[in-house]
C-alpha cells in the first residue's frame, strides 16, 4: 500500500501543471495554505484504516486525471433563501456500504456532499453544524454523508468516518473526522465536517467504517466528489 500511494503521489506532483482548472490563476504555493503537503499526507495515511488509506489513494489518482468535473457555474453561488451563497452537491457517485442495509440485505450506499463557502446559511451560531443550512466562511467546505439503514432515525454509536481532501490550487490536503455535533450539545457525530481547504478547485473522498444498532458495522467505501472554494 506504502509503495502504491507513493507511486501515485509522485504521479500526481509530475501531473500538478495539468489537473488544474483553465479558469485558476497561477498562484504560488504558501507556507501559510492550510493542509499538508502530499508527503505529509501520505505518512498521515499509513497511521489510518485500509478504508481511509483506500480514500487517500483514490483521492491522488483522481488528482492526475486530466480532466475533473468541477462545477464553476454562477449557479453555484446564486443567492437563495436563508441567505445562502452557496449550494449543496452530492459526490459524483454514491458509495458501496457493506455490513448494513435494509433487513437482511447487507449492502447498502451511502451519499456524500459538500458545499463550499462562502455561504452564510442560517448564521453563525444556527448555522454551526447544521445540516440543512450551515454557516460556512470563507476558504472552508462543509462535508457529509448518509448512510443508508432501515432505522427510522439511525444514531451511530461510534465512527471513524474521514474525508481525506487535497486542494488542487495549493496542493496541500489532510484528513479530518466527520465527527461535528449540533451546536455543541454532544449529540453522536452526524458524520459531518466543516473543513478549511482554503481557497481553490477541491477534490475529496470520504470512506470508514460506522456502527449502528447492536454492533452491526457499516465499511463504507470511498466516494469521490469535488467542489470550487472561494
Amino acid at each position: 500500500m506504502k509503495k502504491s500511494l507513493l507511486a501515485i503521489a509522485s504521479a500526481a506532483a509530475l501531473a500538478f501543471g495539468t489537473v488544474q482548472p483553465a479558469q485558476a490563476e497561477p498562484t504560488a504555493v504558501s507556507s501559510e495554505a492550510p493542509g499538508l503537503s502530499v508527503e505529509q499526507l501520505l505518512e498521515l495515511a499509513q497511521t489510518q484504516s485500509p478504508e481511509i488509506q483506500e480514500a487517500v489513494k483514490a483521492l491522488l489518482e483522481q488528482a492526475k486525471a486530466p480532466a475533473l468535473p468541477y462545477a464553476e457555474s454562477e449557479d453555484e453561488f446564486a443567492a437563495a433563501k436563508w441567505g445562502d451563497k452557496s449550494q449543496k452537491k452530492e459526490f459524483w457517485a454514491p458509495a458501496p456500504v457493506f455490513g448494513c442495509g435494509i433487513g437482511d440485505l447487507k449492502v447498502s450506499g451511502a451519499w456524500a456532499t459538500v458545499q463550499p463557502g462562502p455561504n452564510n446559511g442560517a448564521g453563525r451560531v444556527l448555522g454551526k453544524n447544521n445540516l440543512i443550512h450551515p454557516y460556512i466562511p470563507h476558504g472552508h467546505a462543509f462535508f457529509h454523508i448518509f448512510v443508508g439503514e432501515d432505522q427510522l432515525a439511525p444514531v451511530p454509536k461510534g465512527t471513524d468516518m474521514k474525508v481525506a481532501w487535497l486542494n488542487l490550487k495549493t496542493f496541500k490536503g489532510g484528513i479530518d473526522d466527520l465527527d461535528d455535533s449540533v451546536l455543541g450539545l454532544g449529540i453522536n457525530a452526524q458524520t459531518s465536517k466543516l473543513v478549511k481547504t482554503g481557497q481553490g478547485p477541491v477534490i475529496a473522498a470520504i470512506a470508514g467504517k460506522t456502527a449502528y444498532r447492536d454492533g452491526e458495522v457499516c465499511t463504507v467505501f470511498p466516494a469521490i466528489g469535488s467542489t470550487t472554494v472561494k
